[in-house]
């Protein structure tokens, strides 16, 4: 079952960002292995709106947000790369 809803997941993004009708959005947990013996986890959002444009939002202990890029999904890892392009610009 896992496999399928990684697959589906992948479409979901892809469909969102290339031809979306509504705001879209993917929340999860990312995790900070810099330093193995004291991995480090926050709440993520990825947000897609009706132009593509993507805005990533990491909450404490690893703030951050700004704008992103969806870079690669690996249906076989289960995996979803999006990349961070830093802060917004005011």
């Amino acid at each position: 079952m896992r496999p399928y809803l990684a697959a589906f997941l992948g479409f979901l993004v892809l469909s969102a960002s290339a031809d979306a009708s509504e705001p879209f959005s993917l929340s999860g947990t990312v995790t900070n292995t810099t330093n193995p013996s004291k991995p480090v986890s926050a709440s993520a959002t990825v947000s897609i709106d009706v132009q593509g444009d993507c805005v990533l939002r990491i909450s404490a202990p690893l703030y951050g947000s700004g704008t992103c890029s969806i870079e690669t999904f690996d249906s076989a890892q289960h995996s979803l790369v999006v990349r961070s392009n830093g802060p917004a610009e005011t």
